[in-house]
């Protein structure tokens, strides 16, 4: 009896590790946002994911599953300085997917981006993404963008289209509450007569255009300097002109002022002068008399 209840507290303390291990929780992504932009600078399609889990279950491995036909082209995390590229385990095959591992240790976005063929027929392209659903997610966004010079876009599930920031109009919709073990799909057609790429055709978007419009118009502070200067020079040509004319008036005044004063003077000697002697009348500027030739007396 006694060797069966030891046997017994062996057997249970084999089995703790395994019993924790099955009751740690599976991790929840708090956000997650699926873009899908066909033909924008690659004849394929570019998918893009954004996730990030709760603080409390840092750090956290995550395995993410990309379609065997993708191309995975960047595993990086949001910083303050922008995306930064992040290591991960090389991918490893699983049935019709490649898996990748990273380890997520703070509590910001993180990113993976991959190309996956267009299914082209015709002027008819088309292409189904399905997100496996191996974690559950409180928040899903999706976006997929409508190609330059694309016509009849339909999506399944209908999401409604709605222009974006970037000057794309995007097919966009919100699902909350997504269990883990429950895949999701969207998938998406439309028409295009050619294979011009978006990032090639792009038309200026209405920021972009604003933008251009403040970047051309008058900025003060940018043109203080030149203003100053401007004025400078104005101020220098105003003095040199005022003084030039200052002169020019104090010159003509004192030459009016002489003549007006040798006109009074040939006046008052003129009209008011005659001689003591023989009292003929002086003319002007006379100092003697004409007619006796005796000196003139001026009061």
């Amino acid at each position: 009896m006694r060797r069966v209840t030891l046997l017994m507290v062996f057997l249970l303390l084999l089995s703790i590790p395994t019993l924790a291990g099955a009751q740690s929780p599976a991790p929840v992504l708090d956000e997650l946002i699926i873009q899908v932009w066909p033909e924008y600078d690659q004849p394929a399609v570019l998918v893009i994911y954004d996730f990030r889990v709760a603080q409390t279950a840092l750090p956290v491995t995550l395995k993410i599953r990309v379609p065997k036909d993708g191309n995975i082209f960047a595993v990086a995390q949001s910083t303050s300085e922008g995306l930064m590229n992040v290591p991960y385990e090389p991918p490893v095959g699983e049935g019709d997917y490649d898996v990748l591992t990273l380890t997520l240790t703070e509590s910001s976005i993180y990113r993976v981006e991959y190309y996956a063929p267009l299914v082209r027929s015709g002027i008819k392209r088309s292409y189904t993404l399905d997100w496996p659903g191996d974690y559950a997610v409180d928040y899903l966004q999706v976006f997929v963008q409508k190609p330059i010079g694309a016509r009849n876009l339909t999506t399944q599930p209908g999401l409604p289209e709605l222009p974006g920031l970037d000057g794309f109009v995007y097919a966009q919709g919100e699902f909350n509450n997504l269990p883990a073990g429950r895949p999701f799909s969207i998938s998406f057609e439309y028409e295009k007569d050619d294979n011009t790429l978006s990032i090639a055709n792009q038309t200026v978007s209405l920021t972009g255009a604003l933008e251009t419009a403040q970047g051309s118009t008058f900025s003060l502070t940018s043109s203080l300097p030149w203003l100053l200067g401007g004025l400078g020079v104005v101020l220098i040509v105003g003095g040199v002109f005022w003084f030039w004319k200052s002169g020019r008036a104090q010159k003509g005044g004192s030459d009016s002022t002489r003549r007006r004063h040798a006109a009074r003077s040939q006046n008052d000697v003129s009209e008011g002068t005659y001689c003591s002697q023989c009292g003929k009348r002086a003319e002007g500027g006379d100092r003697f008399c004409r007619a006796c030739g005796a000196r003139l007396r001026r009061d």
